[in-house]
């Protein structure tokens, strides 16, 4: 899949990935300057997060080989990146991490949850928390995490399906 960019009127088309590789969830940084992606470059195995400028420029794997990327965003006040992902070698534990956008400062922030998935999160609009959805084999949970301490909240646990996409 490519990269594109157009204006909302439908003008201006420009191909800004046009590699050959799985490229998915493109989305802008806050200040519009960069766009983060997820590519599976092994086709299907290992998904990375890649930074590029806004004009298709500068494109750069800022995760390694070692994570397969689930979902990512960025963070509503600065050029930090969090995404969900499983270790290469542990397909069933995902977490959520932190990376600038430049590739450093890669923090986990949730620890091994045994989950069959982290489906979707989203920033505070302060940029302080997290707010993620698990599915476990107990059933579905909403938890919210604070970036800093971490800790994390349980704010609604049920084994119903589903409670997924939270937002604030």
């Amino acid at each position: 899949f490519n990269v594109m960019s157009i204006n909302i009127d439908g003008s201006n088309h420009l191909m800004l990935v046009n590699d050959g590789y799985f490229n998915l969830l493109p989305q802008p940084s806050f200040d519009g300057s960069e766009i983060l992606y997820i590519s599976d470059r092994s086709l299907y195995s290992i998904s990375q997060l890649v930074v590029m400028n806004n004009d298709g420029s500068n494109s750069t794997l800022i995760t390694g080989d070692t994570l397969s990327i689930r979902m990512a965003k960025w963070s509503p006040i600065d050029k930090t990146i969090a995404f969900s992902a499983y270790e290469k070698e542990n397909y069933y534990t995902y977490n959520i991490y932190t990376i600038n956008h430049d590739g450093q400062n890669l923090k986990k922030i949730t620890d091994g949850i045994p989950v069959h998935a982290i489906g979707s999160f989203d920033w505070s609009p302060d940029g302080k928390r997290i707010v993620y959805d698990v599915q476990s084999v107990s059933g579905y949970d909403i938890y919210i995490i604070d970036i800093d301490s971490l800790n994390i909240h349980n704010i609604v646990s049920s084994d119903q399906w589903p409670r997924i996409w939270p937002m604030w």
